[in-house]
């Protein structure tokens, strides 16, 4: 995984997190990303996968809205917002192949920094679509 780590600042309300970049996965020469948002800490957190929306054919991993975003942080989460390669130019199951490789991963790859949640939700923008 290649980092390129930025600072960013909320602005409504003026708490401090980070945000961190990374190159998780390449396919046909396309690098596929992730965007990590956490407090500015090194305290070990659980993590929430932003899958973003728009029907697998538009969208990339900077959807996540920033009020949503705060919400998460300051309940204590870190998220992970995940591109994947969009479709038609991309079959579903290589969109899917995209969508399994950071959440596979991240226990594996990155134990310091995010913990699992045994009964985890997994959400679509405000739609919960799986437990």
């Amino acid at each position: 995984m290649v980092r390129t780590p930025q600072r960013c600042e909320a602005k409504d309300k003026g708490a401090s997190f980070r945000k961190q970049t990374f190159t998780y996965k390449v396919a046909q020469d396309c690098e596929i990303k992730a965007d990590v948002y956490r407090k500015a800490d090194r305290v070990v957190r659980p993590a929430i996968f932003y899958i973003h929306g728009g029907a697998l054919i538009v969208g990339n991993r900077r959807a996540v809205a920033a009020d949503q975003l705060q919400r998460y942080i300051d309940a204590g989460y870190a998220v992970i917002s995940v591109d994947y390669r969009l479709a038609p130019e991309t079959k579903l199951k290589g969109i899917i192949e995209d969508i399994q490789t950071p959440t596979h991963g991240c226990e594996a790859r990155a134990p310091s920094f995010f913990r699992s949640i045994p009964s985890a939700s997994l959400w679509s923008g405000t739609q919960r679509v799986a437990t």
